[in-house]
């Protein structure tokens, strides 16, 4: 299935001259690095029943994503992160597999690949469905 690719170029808006991250929260902010999230998905993982608390563990998820690879951060890397327990990270990973937006991929010794394809590929279907 071919997948459309966005226009990427941005129109000017007056008294805007940049779209850098530093310009948007502060460049010591930014240097610590910062997550893509499309606003599509801020604006709709409720519709995929997606709870606020599991839609962060995606953006923690996503924040480990930096190219087409699958993530694989630690639970208790997340967990960290996040200020709550490994065993409730785990529960919510259960979850939004159990709502078929992402799959776990067990690796025997090393930290679980995260595949993120089946939540994408709901997100395009809602907004086909729009």
């Amino acid at each position: 299935m071919a997948v459309a690719t966005p226009n990427l170029k941005r129109k000017k808006v007056k008294g805007v001259t940049s779209r850098k991250i530093a310009r948007r929260w502060t460049a010591k902010l930014a240097a610590k690095g910062f997550t893509p999230v499309c606003d599509y998905f801020l604006e709709n993982y409720d519709r995929l029943n997606l709870t606020n608390t599991e839609a962060m563990v995606i953006i923690h998820l996503m924040s480990y994503k930096w190219d087409s690879s699958k993530p694989f951060p630690s639970i208790g890397r997340l967990a960290s992160r996040m200020g709550i327990g490994e065993t409730a990270v785990r529960g919510h990973i259960r979850r939004i597999e159990q709502k078929g937006c992402l799959v776990r991929n067990f690796r025997t010794g090393n930290t679980n690949e995260f595949d993120l394809t089946p939540l994408f590929e709901k997100l395009e279907a809602n907004m086909e469905s729009s």
